[in-house]
């Protein structure tokens, strides 16, 4: 069953009420047996509802005055547990937080503070303010807290500022050591309205200044070693605006760092480099792969050569924002290759030239049929030998150009191809080896299979007589058994002449079918190898033949044999 509450006020009414009723009650009766008279019965009920009246107004003031009591004796409990609760939580707050009066005095330290300076609140109450920090009186970290509490205080508005604690073992600091908080600091105003104190509460940034100071010193380093570096570095921006540029590049290019910086990169290098620079830089400034890259950078009078790496540079965030340049100077180098370049030429000169007559001299004598037999062939031997003897001196100047990565010179004639494989097929049939032996083995045929007439191709003839004589020979010296066939088709659909040179040789391991084409390399590279010659053949062939717009192609079984094809364009 449910219980109903009465309240106090009205139980003190009640208590009016009922003897008020009472005495209204013998006044009836009092005037009803004649006691008394008209005129007394209605001053006594006059006279009691103004009693009546009085008594109910001082019981309402009595009671509403009791519970006026009661509610600020409620108030004041609840304060008391909220400052109980407000101090507790303050003291356990996961945040340092301590108070200062107005003669900067600790009056509160929680348990954070503790924790972080190691100094407890008993031995940090009553303490100034500037006996805790880790700084010296005269130092600008002391000074400048100092100030800022000062203004807090007299200014009635809040303020940041960073404060270095000093950490301590019990009450004496621990050197060396500090804690590093940044705190908001707030007046505390009295009830008066004054301010009497500060309110600190922070945040302990230790750590973070920590590894910003080790962020910092290790970025100072990089930079003094990025500046001091004995090689060129720089960086660019994605628009390829200059960004860094180090000691030894200003005293290369004669620019000065505040100078290079934001001029763009093509406006410092040579014209020939700028396609280079502005594809190798683009792809490293959108995080691709970039190959090293040549440059050559303009110092007003010459031009200083550099060998370049470059890498994507990316900011704080992780996002590229341009690329790093590091390379080393290659103009000594650019220097000897010249030098070698033009020493190669005089000596190619030098041996051509008595060659040359060699070979027209022996060639007259054989054409002219000498009258001792016994002459022929020393005679087809020295023209043989000299022939190779030039094509020998020919390879290794064209070996040269493509080692330096230079341009061969091509003549666009008109040429019968046929012709050309005739007349290779014929030198090879003639070809002697310097001990007078013909250059086809016993038991091995060199096959001319071109029967159908072939198109005009416009190309130079002596570099292909020169590709396809290397591929014929190449066939001949490592075939022992069987034959080498010359063919050759024309495919008037992709307008393309094709020459294939197939030999029944040893063939050429899978592994080592793209290093036949690199100058200087055979497959067979022992101390012990049977085959003679530098390596020099196919990567000559495959450069004459890409200088042509076609391709050169192989395959290959070990122990059956290989096919080289070659296409050609023509029009």
């Amino acid at each position: 069953m449910r219980q109903h509450h009465v309240h106090p006020r009205r139980i003190r009414l009640l208590m009016i009420q009922v003897p008020m009723f009472g005495f209204y009650g013998l006044i009836y009766f009092a005037a009803l047996l004649g006691l008394i008279s008209a005129t007394v019965e209605q001053n006594m009920y006059t006279f009691s509802d103004m009693g009546a009246k009085v008594m109910h107004s001082m019981i309402l003031v009595s009671v509403r005055l009791q519970e006026d009591l009661h509610s600020m004796a409620y108030l004041r409990d609840t304060a008391t547990t909220v400052a109980a609760d407000l101090r507790r939580m303050i003291r356990q707050a996961n945040a340092p937080i301590f108070c200062l009066n107005r003669s900067l005095e600790v009056v509160t330290w929680n348990l954070k503070m503790t924790e972080l300076t190691s100094v407890t609140s008993e031995v940090a109450m009553g303490r100034r303010f500037h006996e805790l920090l880790a700084q010296s009186p005269e130092s600008r970290w002391h000074k400048m807290a100092h100030e800022v509490l000062e203004n807090v205080m007299s200014d009635n508005q809040g303020d940041t500022l960073e404060i270095h604690f000093s950490r301590a073992d019990g009450c004496m600091e621990r050197e060396g050591s500090e804690a590093i908080m940044v705190l908001s600091a707030t007046p505390q105003k009295s009830r008066s309205g004054e301010v009497c104190g500060v309110l600190c509460i922070g945040q302990d940034v230790t750590e973070q200044t920590r590894r910003t100071r080790e962020a910092e010193s290790l970025a100072a380093r990089l930079a003094t070693l990025i500046d001091t570096a004995n090689a060129p570095i720089f960086a660019v921006d994605l628009d390829l605006r200059i960004t860094e540029w180090n000691r030894w590049l200003v005293g290369k290019s004669g620019m000065s760092k505040s100078d290079a910086l934001g001029k763009k990169i093509l406006t410092l290098v040579s014209e020939d480099s700028r396609k280079a620079v502005d594809e190798v830089v683009a792809l490293a400034c959108q995080g691709k792969d970039s190959h090293i890259f040549e440059i050559g950078l303009l110092t007003g009078g010459k031009i200083v050569y550099l060998l370049i790496n470059a890498t994507p540079g990316v900011d704080a965030n992780s996002t590229i924002n341009g690329a790093i340049c590091v390379g080393q100077e290659i103009t000594h180098l650019k220097d000897m290759e010249e030098q070698k370049s033009a020493m190669m030429a005089m000596v190619s000169h030098e041996l051509k030239s008595p060659l040359h007559g060699i070979i027209g001299l022996s060639h007259s004598l054989l054409e002219d049929e000498p009258t001792d037999s016994r002459l022929k062939k020393p005679l087809m031997m020295i023209h043989s030998c000299s022939r190779r003897l030039l094509d020998l001196v020919s390879n290794i100047m064209d070996a040269s150009i493509l080692v330096q990565d230079k341009k061969m010179r091509m003549s666009n004639d008109p040429v019968q191809i046929a012709s050309i494989i005739e007349e290779v097929v014929l030198l090879c049939q003639q070809s002697v080896d310097q001990r007078g032996k013909s250059t086809i083995k016993k038991g091995v045929k060199l096959v001319n299979a071109v029967k159908e007439p072939l198109p005009l191709i416009a190309a130079d003839a002596y570099r292909l007589t020169q590709l396809i004589y290397n591929l014929v020979s190449n066939a001949l010296k490592f075939t022992h058994q069987g034959s080498v066939t010359v063919s050759a088709t024309a495919d008037d659909i992709e307008q393309m002449v094709i020459i294939d040179v197939t030999d029944t040789g040893i063939g050429i391991a899978p592994e080592n079918l793209d290093r036949i084409f690199q100058p200087f390399d055979q497959e067979d590279t022992s101390e012990s190898r049977h085959y003679e010659g530098l390596g020099l053949g196919l990567a000559i062939s495959r450069e004459v033949v890409l200088k042509h717009g076609g391709n050169l192609t192989v395959k290959s079984t070990q122990g059956r044999g290989s096919t080289f094809r070659t296409t050609l364009p023509y029009k």
